[in-house]
This record gives C-alpha cells, sequence and structure tokens, in this order.
C-alpha cells in the first residue's frame, strides 16, 4: 500500500494534466470563436443564413462517428457540440 503522500502527489500531477489539457481546451474554443467571426462576415457579405440546419447535422454525425472510434460517449459529444453551436450562432448573430 502506498503512502498517504505518494497517493497525493500522483494524484496532484493527474490533476495538474488534467488542468493543462483543459486550458488546452479553451484555447481551442477561443481559436474556433475567432474562425466563427470570420464566417459570420462571410455569410453576411454573400447574405447567407446564419442558421444552417443541415451543416449543423452533417458535422453531429460526422463527430458522433469519431467519438465512436475514440471510445467516447457520442451523447456526451452531441451535448457539447449542441452547445459550442449554440454559442457560435448568437456570436453569428452579434
Amino acid at each position: 500500500m502506498k503512502l498517504s503522500s505518494d497517493y497525493n502527489l500522483e494524484l496532484e500531477a493527474l490533476r495538474k494534466a488534467i488542468d493543462e489539457v483543459d486550458m488546452e481546451i479553451l484555447q481551442l474554443l477561443r481559436k474556433r470563436t475567432d474562425i466563427v467571426q470570420l464566417v459570420r462576415e462571410v455569410k453576411r457579405k454573400h447574405d447567407i443564413p446564419i442558421y444552417q440546419p443541415e451543416r449543423f447535422q452533417q458535422l453531429l454525425a460526422h463527430l458522433q462517428h469519431e467519438a465512436q472510434k475514440k471510445d467516447l460517449s457520442p451523447e456526451l459529444i452531441t451535448k457539447i457540440w449542441t452547445a459550442i453551436h449554440e454559442q457560435s450562432l448568437k456570436h453569428q448573430q452579434s
């Protein structure tokens, strides 16, 4: 059995690794938001509707398929990307 301090050090290191991944996710979300703003400009310039449900459904189907290949829950991916998509729409409408 490991000593309590060994357990805490191991747990602390793992939590630090999770924190680093979380920061990477935030950076990627910021990058995605920047790209969404460029998409908004193109759509406005060419009078394209902001909301394109067929595009979102194609993206979601692709991500669900990829999630399954990576042993991730398609339901979780649906929830996450629905939230991301809703924010993208808000950015495009502003």
